[in-house]
């Protein structure tokens, strides 16, 4: 599909190094392989029985998803959206930051849905999903950091933020990682994926398949396992399959890895092998040579305006949004949908909003009353700080000044003072009368009238100010 012309926070490629896959996340499934819950489902538990590497001693590890109401456990394409996070982590900090920020626009476009209501609202689902639900590790989760299994219980997000109509993109949205999580990517328990190979599966049973065997080839290019095991605490498939039908139900993601270039080619003798009563062995071989297919590409069509995805996910029909994108100015639609928004956050929100919002564009509606655009918000923000500013420097100019004044007045006391102590007291009386008879007219009228209204302060500034003006006047004859 086409893609913004706008800077993304993604690489231009889904299929770049920058997308990683947490182990222990491949390890146990952490979701149904399924789109939809089934009733009454609200807890899937995975287990195995491994041997210690450094012990040799048995290990038994047990995984525990709880997917509380309303939300429910995560699905397979909860599992998506998780890859795509630690994608996006890794681009946008490279798992420096537990935090990261993105739009429900630029989380679409990274997994490839399409750019709709629907999508906004399916990766706001998956986010809040992925918050509730409650993952318990029992003995099953490797800390790379102290090098030790663990027993573990977290959600994989602390903090999903999602803003409504904040902008062209529906709004920023914040994530944050939980703290376990978060602790494994940064100890490195972390691995490359081909996301874009991922994503182009077709089977939900191949994906998990692909994730679990690409952690796995790093030790061997032939694997073995217990079909069972594999099928249900790798895989999540029934419990309740017979070994033929397990195989039945592994057949075409099998053939879908095979085709794609990530497994070798066996046939069903060498592909499995009895091991005893009801129990079997089943063999992966990778690609001598892998370098997984690409889907197919296709031309790409143009990529379509940002407008035209903005207000098909308000609802209005994708033919009529290129219309009037095509008709109307930019910044006309785009006051119109944040008018639009305003509305919808309000008790007397339209009737039938999708169609309000194209008669509203199409129309040119009158804006609500009560709302403002952000653009003349943010005209009169800009406004209000320059006066601010301008007070402020104001305010400090009166400060500096008066300030300067005060030390003025000090400094010409202070000599006043000191020349009156040199003069013998028939010498000062006469000096004084002189000063306050014979100074300035306007600093002798200041004091006169200070003096009549008691304003003994401003009074005694201007007696200071005389005596400074006569010591001045005087000092050379002296």
């Amino acid at each position: 599909m086409g893609r913004s012309t706008t800077p993304s926070l993604f690489p231009d490629s889904l299929a770049t190094p920058t997308a990683r896959d947490e182990m222990n996340f491949a390890e146990f499934p952490v979701a149904l392989l399924t789109d939809r819950v089934p009733d009454g489902v609200t807890e899937l538990v995975f287990q195995d029985i491994i041997s210690d590497k450094d012990t040799g001693r048995p290990v038994a590890r047990k995984l525990r998803v709880s997917g509380p109401e309303p939300y429910g456990l995560p699905t397979v394409k909860d599992e998506e959206v998780l890859l795509g996070l630690l994608a996006l982590t890794k681009a946008q900090n490279n798992f420096t930051e537990p935090t990261i920020q993105t739009t429900r626009y630029e989380l679409v476009n990274l997994l490839g849905w399409s750019v709709d209501g629907r999508s906004y609202k399916r990766i706001e689902e998956c986010l809040h999903r992925w918050a509730a639900a409650y993952l318990h590790y029992e003995n099953a989760w490797w800390d790379n950091e102290d090098k030790a299994w663990m027993d573990v219980g977290f959600h994989v997000l602390d903090t999903v933020a999602i803003g409504k109509g904040q902008g062209r993109r529906g709004g920023k949205v914040l994530l944050e990682w939980n703290k376990v999580a978060f602790k494994s990517f940064r100890a490195n328990y972390i691995k490359q994926i081909d996301l874009g190979f991922y994503q182009s599966l077709d089977s939900a049973i191949a994906k998990r398949l692909y994730r679990f065997l690409d952690k796995h080839f790093y030790r061997s290019e032939r694997l073995e396992f217990d079909l069972g095991e594999l099928a249900f605490e790798k895989v999540g498939l029934s419990r309740d399959y017979e070994p033929w039908k397990v195989k039945q139900k592994l057949e075409p993601a099998l053939r879908e890895l095979e085709e794609r270039g990530f497994l070798e080619p066996l046939p069903g003798t060498d592909r499995y092998a009895k091991a005893g009563r009801g129990r079997w062995r089943v063999l992966f071989v990778r690609k001598a040579v892998q370098v997984p297919k690409a889907v197919e590409a296709k031309p790409a069509p143009p990529p379509e305006p940002l407008l035209v995805a903005e207000l098909v996910g308000r609802g209005v029909h994708r033919d009529s949004a290129r219309k009037l994108v095509a008709e109307r100015p930019a910044d006309a639609i785009a006051v119109r949908i944040e008018a639009f928004d305003w509305l919808m956050g309000r008790k007397d929100k339209p009737e039938k909003p999708s169609g309000y919002l194209y008669a509203s564009i199409e129309k040119e509606y009158p804006l609500p009353d009560g709302f403002t655009p952000s653009t003349v918000k943010a005209a009169q923000a800009e406004a209000k700080r320059k006066e601010l500013a301008e007070q402020t420097r104001e305010a400090r100019k009166r400060t500096e000044a008066a300030q300067s004044e005060r030390a003025l007045i000090a400094e010409r006391r202070a000599r006043v003072d000191a020349f009156l102590e040199s003069l013998s007291a028939a010498e000062r009386a006469a000096f004084e009368e002189r000063a306050l008879t014979l100074g300035p007219a306007e600093d002798l009228d200041h004091y006169r009238k200070a003096s009549e209204r008691g304003l003994a302060t401003f009074a005694e500034q201007c007696r200071y100010k005389l005596l400074a003006h006569a010591m001045d006047a005087e000092r050379p004859a002296a």
